[in-house]
């Protein structure tokens, strides 16, 4: 792939991660701030949970860790979003209460 469409698809790449975090990141004040719309984002669908916005978070930290070169980093952040999906797991199926509830 020539440098021109790597450097475009590099650049939508750090947009669709910003707006994720940023999104995730609303969710996140709803939760903090106790503000309904913030959780849901205006829609008619259920609020985001806490977890899964943290999990978001952290998945857009790990891809830009990763595209920089940030090893360590991107590995910290897929480990944690890996507890909190293995922990959600956990609680839907073998209903131990756990207290992510994504």
């Amino acid at each position: 792939m020539s440098g021109k469409y790597s450097s475009q698809l590099t650049r939508v790449a750090h947009v669709a991660y910003a707006l994720a975090a940023a999104l995730a990141a609303m969710a996140l004040w709803g939760w903090a701030l106790d503000v309904q719309w913030l959780r849901d984002l205006g829609a008619d669908f259920a609020p985001m949970s806490a977890p899964a916005a943290l999990a978001f978070v952290l998945l857009a930290a790990g891809f830009v860790a990763a595209e920089r070169g940030r090893r360590r980093s991107a590995i910290a952040a897929s480990a944690l979003v890996a507890l909190i999906g293995g922990a959600a797991l956990v609680e839907a199926r073998a209903g131990v209460p756990v207290g992510v509830g994504i």
